[in-house]
């Protein structure tokens, strides 16, 4: 998983995740890897192809009940729509191109107790168009990102994590970045690191880290709030 490579406590989440992951993985649902595997967007076990048709039944499932429609983004010719159960704890991303093709992809978030909302679903469009998928996870924020590549759409072998609780997609490089905030803590327990300063960390689309950032005291004092902007020569090695 994608989440900050510095502190003690990131590191423990980061392991645990990866441990349930590849319990998931064994028992055959979606395999994700962590970032420090450096996985490509496309031909891992994590990008599987979607179920593709032409003719997708009107009423898609989440969980055990009807989906309902979170967001929808116009992107690249492509309607990208996030759907989701009536808890919000489940949940599907439909993507419509414009060849009248229909994609659909379980949000794998949700296996790490991800709640979804409306605001959950951030597309930029580019040469490389991208979309984030994000959800408040018992221990900070989780999200995936989809990678449309010459009309083909993907999902990016690694999932990502912030521990300070925000994930933010920018489309001002090429390919889009990931830009998460990272708590600086030296605590395995969120309780005791809600007032450590924070710091972001920066990824590339496909899990590698880019960089980190100097901390600031809380949240709201990072660059570009609330949407986190972070210039490359502001980073250093994490």
């Amino acid at each position: 998983m994608a989440g900050s490579s510095r502190g003690s406590r990131p590191v423990v989440v980061t392991v645990c995740v990866a441990v349930g992951l590849t319990v998931l993985a064994l028992a055959g649902a979606v395999l994700l890897r962590p970032h420090s595997a450096a996985p490509a967007a496309t031909g891992s076990p994590g990008a599987a192809r979607p179920a593709v048709s032409s003719g997708l039944a009107a009423t898609l499932q989440c969980d055990s009940g009807p989906c309902q429609l979170l967001a929808s983004r116009s992107v690249s010719g492509s309607t990208v729509q996030l759907l989701a159960n009536s808890a919000a704890t489940s949940g599907r991303v439909r993507i419509s191109t414009g060849q009248g093709l229909d994609s659909v992809f379980e949000t794998t978030i949700s296996n790490l107790g991800a709640s979804l909302t409306a605001q959950s679903l951030t597309c930029v469009d580019g040469q490389t168009s991208a979309c984030l998928v994000s959800g408040t996870a018992p221990d900070g924020t989780a999200g995936e990102v989809f990678i449309n590549t010459g009309g083909d759409w993907s999902r990016a072998d690694a999932p990502y994590f912030s521990s300070a609780g925000y994930l933010g997609l920018t489309g001002s490089s090429t390919p889009p970045e990931i830009i998460t905030a990272q708590s600086d803590c030296d605590s395995d327990l969120t309780t005791q690191c809600a007032q450590s300063p924070v710091y972001v960390e920066v990824f590339t689309v496909t899990g590698q880290s880019i960089g980190c950032s100097r901390s600031v005291s809380r949240l709201d004092r990072l660059p570009g709030w609330p949407t986190v902007s972070v210039a490359r020569d502001s980073l250093h090695p994490c």
